[in-house]
């Protein structure tokens, strides 16, 4: 998927090669306040979003689950 994002970023097109990249990924990802363009790194998203959801799961209450029937 980042494969996907860098080509678009860079040429508009589906590939690109490391030539046509002005800036390395890991500065595009950097927050815009340290210089960066602040693109989501998708990985570390993930991670994020998946422990979020164990932790809902784990924590669930009989109050926040719905009523049977």
């Amino acid at each position: 998927m980042d494969a996907c994002r860098r080509a678009y970023i860079w040429s508009g097109e589906e590939k690109t090669t490391g030539a046509a990249c002005m800036v390395a990924w890991d500065k595009v990802a950097t927050a815009k306040h340290c210089g960066g363009l602040d693109v989501r790194n998708l990985q570390a998203q993930n991670q994020c979003l998946l422990q979020k959801l164990l932790h809902r799961l784990h924590l669930a209450t009989d109050s926040s689950r719905p009523a049977n029937g």
